[in-house]
């Protein structure tokens, strides 16, 4: 696909990105000119997210959470590009360490099974929840103590955003959109892709230091106007106003 966009980027005024690292990629491809690209991030409906303690005891006692127990999330398709594996390991070290802290899995994919017989190999079932496809994301992320995400590519991570709007303090992997999302020690804690001993660790540092998670989430909350749907669409009109003869 490289070669067919290196081919058609000179058919077009402008090359719409969701992140800035898509441009560097795309300019290193040898796809376009700099002056053509333009990064609109994806945009959220902000409303839709929020911490609510009603809503979260209300999810936890739904899904057998205990309402004093350490809450690891990440919502994500379970195949290669995120990596499950790399996360489920991460998180294994926390629970063996806490029994009483809990992995809440939200999605399905085409590398369920082998995340099941993981599980269950680590001998760590008892302390997972896994809910599969949902159509309320929203609300279970309430439930989350901290959200994790071990991508190892990304465009613009969503979930993260999703995540962040709630108010959940976020640890992931230092890979393409993310890094334009999360800024490490600040809004939240990045680690390098496939590597369970560092994502662990830092899962591991939320929870004995919760005083750190509150004060990632409140900075990461700052940036969230920059990713608001209305932006997103504005920013869309704009541009096409500014290349529409």
């Amino acid at each position: 696909w490289k070669a067919l966009e290196r081919r058609t980027a000179h058919l077009a005024d402008r090359l719409v990105v969701v992140a800035d690292t898509d441009r560097v990629k795309g300019l290193a491809a040898g796809i376009g000119r700099a002056e053509q690209y333009a990064t609109i991030r994806s945009g959220l409906e902000l409303d839709r997210y929020g911490a609510d303690p009603v809503v979260r005891a209300q999810v936890r006692a739904e899904l057998g959470l205990a309402p004093e127990a350490f809450v690891v999330g990440a919502v994500n398709r379970l195949s290669p590009q995120k990596d499950p594996r790399t996360l489920v390991l991460a998180v294994a070290q926390v629970l063996r360490a806490d029994p009483q802290a809990r992995l809440l899995l939200v999605g399905d994919g085409p590398l369920r099974l082998q995340v099941q017989a993981l599980i269950a190999e680590l001998g760590i079932a008892a302390q997972v929840v896994a809910v599969g496809l949902r159509d309320d994301v929203p609300r279970l992320l309430t439930a989350m103590d901290v959200f994790t995400s071990a991508s190892l590519w990304e465009g613009l991570p969503r979930t993260v955003l999703q995540a962040m709007a709630t108010g959940v303090p976020v640890v992931a992997t230092a890979t393409d959109g993310i890094v334009d999302v999360v800024e490490d020690g600040r809004t939240g804690l990045l680690v390098a892709p496939g590597c369970p001993d560092e994502l662990g660790a830092a899962v591991q540092r939320l929870l004995d230091e919760p005083g750190l998670g509150t004060a990632l989430a409140q900075a990461a909350s700052v940036r969230l106007p920059e990713f608001d749907a209305l932006t997103m669409v504005r920013r869309l009109e704009a541009l096409y106003g500014g290349t529409t003869p």
